[in-house]
């Protein structure tokens, strides 16, 4: 079984570069801040982000949006859906 949380550091890494290619390092506090938390329970995918509230601001509300827009955010978000996939017929094929 794949475990999703592995998914957590390869989501902080692209949305920490995303800041730094933005130019939205000014004091690193954001950067630092930034922490997915990836979880599946009773068949539900989660996926939490946190950070320093005003991340939701930049870019005129739409840096997020621009984030998980970009081709490789969506690589990582549809490998981890297979996983997850996976991880459901894996515990439907065991029962």
């Amino acid at each position: 079984m794949q475990d999703l949380s592995k998914y957590n550091s390869i989501l902080d890494q692209a949305l920490r570069d995303f800041i730094t290619e933005r130019d939205h390092i000014d004091t690193g506090a954001m950067y630092a801040s930034v922490r997915f938390d990836i979880s599946s329970q009773q068949n539900t995918f989660n996926i939490t982000l946190e950070a320093e509230h005003y991340i939701e601001y930049l870019d005129n509300y739409q840096f997020l949006n621009d984030f998980y827009e970009l081709s490789s955010t969506q690589l990582i978000l549809d490998d981890m859906a297979e996983d997850f996939t996976d991880n459901l017929l894996e515990k439907l094929t065991i029962k």
